[in-house]
């Protein structure tokens, strides 16, 4: 949600969730959450796309991105990287806010997945 909000777009985590079939157990697939992201915003200028970061430079410069991490033994969990800079990453996470953490430990904890989120300008007829 803040990651949408991020690019002037107005969300909520339940409808969300329940447009990308989330479930109790697994959680939400993160090309579930893509595709639900596209239909919902797509038509107020959105574009995802889900793919994989070989670097953090990679991650970096794609810009605002939901990146997957791991949320314990069999699970990801997903954050909005809201920066990145030599010694630490930004996150948005949706249980625990605004985080700084250490870039060592992001990378520790990253799937290298992620969607990468861009809002192109929509004109109005």
């Amino acid at each position: 949600v803040t990651a949408l909000n991020e690019l002037g777009l107005q969300a909520h985590e339940g409808r969300i969730a329940t447009l990308a079939s989330s479930a109790p157990i697994i959680g939400t697939l993160p090309w579930d959450l893509c595709n639900a992201l596209d239909r919902q915003y797509g038509p107020q200028g959105l574009h995802c796309e889900f793919r994989r970061f070989e670097t953090l430079d990679e991650l970096k410069s794609a810009g605002l991105t939901l990146a997957m991490v791991r949320g314990g033994p069999l699970t990801n969990h997903c954050v909005a990287v809201l920066g990145i800079n030599d010694r630490q990453v930004v996150i948005a996470d949706p249980s625990l806010g605004k985080l700084r953490i250490p870039i060592e430990q992001f990378a520790a904890e990253w799937r290298h997945t992620g969607i990468t989120l861009h809002r192109n300008a929509v004109s109005g007829i």
